[in-house]
């Protein structure tokens, strides 16, 4: 997956989307937008790690009567290490409900056309846990099959999490440790640990047309932990800035 291990993400512009009237109130620190991104190589490692990458990513957040819609395109040049080129799509997109106890999934991975990866799932979080299961498409590289993992009952969605992170970071606290389940990753649940920052004390330099952002952003740093490892060591870390909304400015 390029979303989190290998790239440089630098929002460039954010705007507001419609926003239904459903009358319910969940993840309320959370501000539906759409933010667009440029998109360049991070840290990439080993031997068939790229040595170019350059692109595009549009992330959505949308409102819907029962929860939210999350969307993200990824558009990307790649260049490997014998200097050929290729086209990487990554459509990732997912439902959450408004309540945070449930969500689908559904991720597509296309390289120059060829489907590379597609897999859909859905969580179930209950008050004694809750599943988490994967479910492979055929023509992915590998066969159709079905994974599933258990999910501890103080498991979190994913805008759950992030409403979390951004209610610490107002209230001035600088640390918050959750069990986050999402199906971005594919390898089931992550703990995650975000270490907040003191807030920025400039103002963005973004496009902002419908001044979705609030005042400077918070820095954050994250690692995550796969639950279904042993290892005590996170399996990747990201520098992210966080305004108010749950909008993300920059992910490095």
């Amino acid at each position: 997956m390029y979303t989190l291990k290998t790239i440089n993400a630098r929002l460039l512009i954010v705007f507001a989307v419609y926003i239904q009237a459903c009358g319910f109130v969940a993840a309320q620190d959370i501000q539906p937008h759409t933010a667009i991104y440029e998109v360049r190589l991070g840290t990439a490692v080993g031997p068939d790690a790229p040595m170019g990458l350059s692109g595009t990513m549009v992330y959505v957040v949308e409102e819907a009567c029962d929860g939210f819609n999350q969307v993200s395109n990824l558009d990307v040049t790649v260049l490997d290490r014998r200097g050929r080129r290729s086209n990487l799509r990554q459509t990732f997109t997912s439902f959450e409900s408004a309540d945070g106890r449930a969500s689908t999934f559904d991720m597509k991975i296309l390289s120059d056309e060829r489907l590379v990866d597609a897999y859909d799932g859905r969580i179930d979080l209950e008050k004694s846990g809750g599943s988490m299961l994967y479910v492979r498409e055929p023509g992915a590289d590998d066969t159709n099959s079905e994974v599933k993992y258990d999910l501890d009952r103080d498991a979190q969605l994913s805008l759950t999490y992030t409403a979390e992170v951004v209610e610490k970071a107002i209230a001035g606290e600088r640390f918050v440790s959750r069990v986050v389940a999402d199906g971005l990753l594919e390898d089931g649940s992550h703990r995650i640990s975000a270490v907040i920052g003191h807030r920025a004390t400039a103002q963005p330099t973004v496009s902002d047309p419908d001044e979705l952002l609030r005042g400077p952003p918070w820095p954050a740093q994250l690692a995550y932990y796969p639950v279904s490892s042993s290892s005590e060591l996170p399996s990747q870390e990201m520098r992210v800035e966080l305004y108010e909304g749950g909008i993300v400015g920059k992910i490095d």
